[in-house]
């Protein structure tokens, strides 16, 4: 009697033991969706071009009259170049391994962000 009541106890313990355990495991987080280019063709003067001008190609930041070593977003070519680097949508994401851009302000809105990644992932076109 002894034996069972010990034998019990000790399967008790193990599946509570087992249930605890895996009840405390940190939830997975939910997978990020995925961006969808498909539905809109994003082109530099109609889409990405308003963006750079109004948040990057200030007289301070990415302009034709900063001297700071940076480099210009004036103009669809200064963009195409920019977008070569794997920095460029790092740092408008605010991602690691990249200086976050605009440069000491807030991410720019996700659906800018995503009509420049598009914009770069459809090969940078022109109108």
């Amino acid at each position: 009697m002894i034996v069972n009541k010990k034998i019990r106890i000790a399967i008790g313990a193990a599946f509570f033991g087992t249930l605890l355990l895996f009840s405390c495991t940190k939830d997975k987080a939910k997978p990020k969706s995925a961006l969808d280019c498909t539905t809109t063709a994003h082109t530099f003067a109609a889409d990405v071009q308003p963006i750079l001008t109004t948040n990057c190609a200030l007289s301070d930041c990415h302009s034709d009259a900063q001297d700071d070593g940076g480099f210009p977003l004036n103009t669809y070519d200064d963009a195409v170049f920019a977008a070569g680097f794997e920095e460029f949508l790092k740092a408008i994401k605010h991602e690691p391994g990249a200086e976050p851009m605009p440069d000491g302000e807030p991410k720019l809105p996700q659906e800018d962000i995503d009509a420049i990644e598009c914009w770069v992932l459809a090969g940078t076109p022109d109108d």
